[in-house]
């Protein structure tokens, strides 16, 4: 899968960026499944890097469901990306119960789960 073709075909108006070329090869890595470790400036667009995987391979390969767990020591940004993300018609959660944590990983609900390090010890 190349990411730079992918993403051009996407048909989503509101993914009206621009990548760089370090999120290219970051979200490549991933989409290839390797370990990936990113390290970016201050306002690079890292969140890109976990957010864009399951759209993109939701989008290339349809025989089964992509979604990304994603752990941060960012609580107060997390409940504004999920609000912007699904405006952009990704289906993400902020993890604050056990029952997002079953939801989200049973049923499939949500492309991106994103919880606070400290959650991941109560979920």
């Amino acid at each position: 899968m190349n990411v730079n073709e992918v993403f051009s075909s996407l048909t989503r108006p509101n993914f009206d960026i621009i990548l760089k070329k370090e999120q290219v090869d970051m979200i490549q890595s991933i989409c290839d499944k390797h370990h990936t470790f990113g390290i970016l400036p201050t306002g690079f667009g890292k969140s890109l890097s976990y957010i864009l995987p399951p759209v993109l391979l939701d989008h290339y390969d349809h025989s089964k469901r992509h979604y990304a767990l994603v752990i941060s020591p960012l609580n107060a940004l997390m409940e504004d990306q999920c609000s912007s993300l699904a405006s952009k018609g990704v289906q993400a959660v902020h993890i604050t119960r056990q029952e997002d944590m079953d939801e989200g990983v049973t049923t499939g609900a949500y492309q991106l789960m994103i919880c606070y390090d400290k959650e991941v010890y109560t979920c």
